[in-house]
């Protein structure tokens, strides 16, 4: 970060002095690649929406002065249909407005969920990634669908960095401290890595040697930092699975 460097390095690039040393190839991922991803990004986004409408509705009530028992997302449409004459009119006309969009999203999720198990079970490398503790359909083929072809990494520790958990580094002359980390890359990708991390360490979680990893990580750490500091590992690990899947293929689904 320090800014002469940074000028030097933006002179020699532009000279074209570093073609011999650097790879700038860009990676295009395959049309099956992208098209997984925008299936899930699709599948994330009806999510949030839908939160967003349970969100409002619920903080509506509130206000009010009544209270929803929560529910699952299935069932959330009945209950406000049959409370919804507690409130004003006008009110309760706001809050059907809302809920008329709540069932199609649901809908929309449950059909993306499924397609996405569906190409899961088909996939090889959705398949090996599995094996990991607490990785589901979704993340295992998010993750193969991110990577791409896993040979255009040196080694599997650089992916951590490509999906942006490692910390930034700031440096000038002498000084050098890290900061948060850098969130550069997809972050649906780190926000999945980072779910897994935090059911692997719940409390309720069978005990493998991740968890173990992450409790030492959590006491010195925190309980945030250590769920960021496990999906990065994870991250590793995963992509060192599909460099070498012949190292784990004897391991049952599961596990």
């Amino acid at each position: 970060t320090d800014k002469n460097d940074a000028q030097v390095i933006a002179e020699i690039a532009r000279l074209d002095c570093l073609s011999d040393v650097l790879n700038l190839e860009v990676h295009v991922k395959s049309q099956t690649a992208q098209e997984i991803l925008t299936l899930t990004r699709a599948r994330e986004s009806t999510i949030q929406r839908s939160i967003d409408v349970y969100n409002q509705i619920r903080a509506i009530y509130k206000t009010h002065g009544h209270s929803l028992p929560h529910v699952k997302p299935e069932c959330f449409a009945n209950l406000v249909s049959e409370t919804v004459s507690q409130l004003p009119d006008l009110v309760a006309l706001a809050v059907r407005a809302l809920i008329i969009a709540y069932d199609p999203l649901q809908q929309s999720i449950r059909m993306m969920t499924q397609q996405i198990e569906m190409l899961a079970k088909q996939d090889h490398n959705a398949q090996l990634l599995m094996t990991t503790p607490e990785v589901g359909p979704i993340t295992a083929l998010y993750f193969a669908g991110c990577i791409g072809d896993p040979k255009r990494f040196s080694e599997a520790k650089s992916v951590g960095s490509y999906l942006g958990l490692t910390p930034l580094d700031y440096s000038s002359g002498q000084q050098q401290h890290q900061g948060s980390i850098s969130k550069r890359g997809d972050p649906l990708m780190r926000k999945l890595l980072v779910g897994v991390a935090r059911r692997i360490l719940q409390r309720k979680s069978r005990i493998n040697a991740l968890k173990k990893w992450g409790q030492k990580k959590e006491k010195k750490l925190g309980a945030n930092r250590a769920a960021i500091a496990l999906a990065r590992h994870l991250a590793v690990i995963m992509a060192a699975m599909l460099m070498k899947p012949l190292f784990v293929l004897n391991v049952p689904l599961g596990t």
